[in-house]
Formats: C-alpha cells, structure tokens, sequence
C-alpha cells in the first residue's frame, strides 16, 4: 500500500488482501508514505460527505469476501485502494509504533 500527499489530502493506492469488518465506517488501514520505507497509519472513511446517501465509496472496492469459519458477522474481505481518502494517525514515521505498541 502506498500513501500519497496530493494537495492537501493523503490518498491510499494498492491492495489489502486480509481487511476485517469490511462493512465498518471507518477503517485503521497501514500504508508507506511515498518515498518512504515507513510505516504510517490513517483512518479511512467508508464513505465522504454527502456519498453515502448517493451509495458511492471513498475510491476503494470490495474485490472478494472470503470464507472463513467462526464469527460470520464480521466480514473478511480483499480491497483495493483507488485514491481513497485518509487522515494519518500521529506522526507518519511512528506508524508501526502506533499499530503495535511503542518502541
């Protein structure tokens, strides 16, 4: 996955190929800032003001649910990211420290 600074506003490109509760409002997804080798974690709304009630996602698909066993009701899925809109959570270089843990 790749982040982007275009603007004002950071997009995501590429694909997550184990993404849980696909059908959230809001999702914690890690991405490489561009030209970077670190980690960095944004919040990527399902849906941008006034595209919810016209039914048009935040540029990303849902490619395929998988099958699994177990909890039913939180959808696994594969996503593509198409230029979605997201706000980084906390400084970029300290993502993975964000995701697991400090450092």
């Amino acid at each position: 996955m790749e982040a982007v600074r275009e603007d004002d506003v950071w997009k995501l490109y590429g694909t997550k190929f184990f993404c849980s509760a696909t059908h959230a409002d809001y999702a914690v997804v890690t991405a490489k800032p561009a030209g970077s080798e670190t980690i960095a974690v944004f919040v990527v709304p399902s849906w941008l003001p006034d595209d919810k009630a016209k039914e048009r996602r935040n540029g990303f698909r849902i490619d395929r649910i998988k099958w699994k066993m177990g909890t039913c009701e939180l959808t696994t899925g594969e996503i593509t990211f198409d230029g979605s809109v997201a706000y980084p959570v906390g400084p970029l270089e300290r993502g993975r420290a964000n995701v697991v843990g400090s450092f």
